[in-house]
């Protein structure tokens, strides 16, 4: 819940989602305030709808799944880009970030199916909801990832007969 305001706000800057919205950092705190508030009332909601055990497996299946994804990452930077600047360390690369995909793995698989059941579903919403908002942000710029990906998927479907 701390860092999905920083996720939003970095993703507006990437034009993913709305700036006006998404990156309203506020002017005496320094701090994404909009999708801070959003965030809690979302929280909120859910906390209020869902049943906690229901609520913890979510938490729990997205929280290892973004390690996952951090770990994977770290192997991927290290391979593509070994002269980017990093400002922490990370040790015993590979060794770590593989034991913690694999540990992180391990985790999930011990959660109930239903859990990947939602997990797919939910990454596929997220998913769609967030090209969306991509496009409505930033139609007209060609540069951004959003743009890119939605050249990327016109093309995919060019390719399949599809539209």
């Amino acid at each position: 819940m701390l860092s999905q305001p920083r996720v939003l706000l970095a993703m507006a800057r990437d034009k993913l989602l709305p700036p006006s919205f998404f990156g309203a950092v506020h002017p005496r705190f320094r701090t994404p305030w909009k999708s801070t508030i959003l965030t809690g009332v979302f929280v909120s909601v859910m906390a209020s709808l869902l049943p906690l055990g229901l609520l913890a497996d979510l938490v729990n299946i997205g929280t290892l799944l973004a390690f996952v994804i951090v770990c994977a990452a770290v192997l991927i930077m290290r391979r593509t880009h070994p002269e980017a600047e990093r400002p922490f360390r990370a040790p015993l690369v590979p060794f770590v970030p593989i034991a913690g995909i694999l540990l992180c793995l391990l985790l999930m698989f011990s959660l109930p199916w239903e859990n990947w059941l939602r997990l797919a579903s939910g990454w596929r919403s997220g998913s769609r909801f967030t090209l969306a908002m991509g496009a409505t942000a930033a139609p007209s710029t060609r540069g951004t990832p959003c743009a890119q990906m939605r050249r990327l998927v016109a093309s995919a479907g060019r390719q399949t007969g599809s539209k």
